[in-house]
């Protein structure tokens, strides 16, 4: 281990995330530190590494199909995802998010980061209905028990036709 330590909050201070993504970089081995009773100490070195490879890497998230085979009882598709707050909450009653749809780039990164076997979309015109299930490895027949559909503030500056087109969209399954 290197001669300088930071605390899990300095960590998460340079990599401008939280605590609790500095404790899983440290559990999958994404960074190096060592646990002393209920605390990690953080090689230095090794969040800089972190930092500068995070920095050098392609900053967007390329769409991607789900990455897990299962299929679970109860299934979602989302639509203007943002960071995934009400898919959590669907999450915990036990409904199971299959793919997400979101542009904004932090918040693909953020979806990418926490469920990474989760199918991510860009652009919902982008894709026809048949080519979101195919995404969501889901079949022509398989059925979709929740579309989650969050309607964000900036949404209310698009054109009403282009509104309209994607609600279409997302209700066209």
């Amino acid at each position: 281990m290197p001669d300088q330590y930071l605390s899990v909050k300095e960590s998460s201070e340079i990599l401008n995330c939280s605590e609790q993504y500095v404790r899983q970089l440290l559990r999958y081995g994404e960074i190096s530190g060592e646990r002393i009773s209920s605390r990690w100490i953080v090689a230095s070195e090794s969040v800089h590494e972190y930092r500068c490879k995070g920095e050098d890497a392609n900053l967007g998230v390329p769409d991607h199909g789900r990455r897990s085979f299962s299929k679970p009882d109860l299934k979602a598709l989302s639509f203007f995802s943002g960071c995934m707050g009400l898919d959590l909450g669907l999450e915990k009653e036990g409904i199971k998010v299959l793919l997400a749809c979101e542009i904004d780039p932090a918040a693909r990164k953020t979806i990418e980061t926490n469920r990474p076997d989760m199918a991510l979309i860009g652009d919902i015109r982008d894709y026809s209905a048949i080519e979101i299930r195919e995404k969501a490895g889901l079949s022509s027949t398989d059925e979709i028990d929740v579309i989650l559909v969050v309607r964000h503030a900036k949404l209310l500056a698009v054109q009403e036709n282009a509104k309209d087109s994607m609600t279409i969209a997302a209700m066209s399954f």
